[in-house]
């Protein structure tokens, strides 16, 4: 695919305006936002994203459905809102012995990232085991902190991690939590 210019993705970006892969479309907008010292907001649209498997780019402390957010001196605070974003129905297995592409978290978040999940479902994630050369790879099915993570009317449902299967935040993360589950 040919990468569309990160000017469209600027400010407020509701997911499915660019391209119509929504994996595709939250994938780039996220690489926009990750570039951009701006806080950028993504909107969901009400709409599902659901990952098949997690793209080999995006591996940090294990496979990730997207890429890995950044330090908030490189870019601005990022907030997602109004949607879902799950490992698909047709990859729910999370057993230690499936090593391989289909077993990912959701979402890593970096030392001192700052972001905001508001409205949003993260669903499905797993973190179990899948490489014995790989640090971190059986921590936070849904989501592995090190950063500022606060959620907003969210719930974290159905993800799994030998350490912690909703959320893993290490000891530099914070987390603030409100009416969600």
């Amino acid at each position: 695919a040919t990468p569309i210019a990160c000017s469209n993705y600027a400010g407020v970006y509701i997911i499915g305006s660019v391209q119509g892969d929504l994996v595709a479309d939250l994938q780039q907008a996220i690489e926009c936002a990750n570039q951009s010292p701006e806080d950028n907001t993504i909107d969901l649209n009400g709409q599902t994203v659901a990952f098949e498997s997690a793209p080999v780019e995006y591996d940090l402390d294990g496979y990730n459905a997207l890429q890995n957010i950044p330090t908030s001196d490189i870019a601005g605070a990022l907030t997602i809102q109004n949607g879902t974003i799950e490992r698909s129905s047709n990859t729910t297995t999370c057993a230690t012995t499936q090593v391989n592409r289909t077993k990912f978290r959701i979402l890593h978040i970096s030392d001192a990232a700052d972001v905001t999940l508001s409205n949003v479902t993260l669903r499905n994630g797993c973190a179990k085991n899948i490489s014995s050369s790989i640090s971190y790879d059986n921590v936070g099915g849904g989501i592995y902190n090190k950063g500022h993570l606060t959620l907003l009317n969210s719930r974290i449902t159905g993800n799994r991690g030998d350490f912690g299967g909703a959320i893993s935040n290490s000891l530099i993360g914070i987390v603030t939590i409100t009416d969600s589950v």
